[in-house]
């Protein structure tokens, strides 16, 4: 007695990804001082290794390349 195998259901189609530049996509990218790869201001960025790291107008360490977030306190 043979049957025919079942037929297999495809899964549904994922919407096509965002542009790497979308600035919402920037905003996500946080890292922070506790994970191994650290922003360090003027030295290249450890996660592209092709951006300078610098600061931004909150204080922030940002890639200049990838976007990159470390945020920080100042006292």
């Amino acid at each position: 007695m043979s049957s025919e195998p079942e037929p297999v259901e495809k899964p549904a189609a994922q919407p096509p990804a965002q542009s790497q530049n979308a600035p919402s996509e920037k905003a996500l990218r946080v890292c922070g001082p506790s994970g191994t790869l650290a922003l360090r201001y003027g030295l290249p960025c450890p996660f592209c290794l092709v951006g300078r790291v610098d600061y931004d107008s909150q204080l922030n360490l940002v890639c200049s390349k990838c976007g990159k977030t470390q945020t920080g306190v100042f006292t």
